[in-house]
């Protein structure tokens, strides 16, 4: 592996042996931490937010997933 660095760039480069797979994931938490760099929202914003959301999915998604399971 190499790393190089431009003014604009930090350059990684990886041997075609590398498992991608797992290279994507590390690159996912890269791009997710860089996102939330400058959030500020607090944990408890987060959970809040996480709660509402699946609230609003199940309140979307329940009648028709019932309707599934009586199939």
């Amino acid at each position: 592996m190499t790393i190089s660095q431009t003014n604009d760039e930090i350059i990684l480069k990886f041997s075609k042996n590398i498992d991608i797979d797992g290279l994507q994931d590390f690159f996912d938490y890269i791009t997710y931490k860089e996102a939330v760099s400058n959030s500020q929202a607090t944990q408890d914003d987060v959970d809040k937010l996480e709660k509402e959301i699946k609230s609003n999915w199940w309140s979307k998604n329940r009648e028709r997933l019932l309707n599934e399971a009586d199939s």
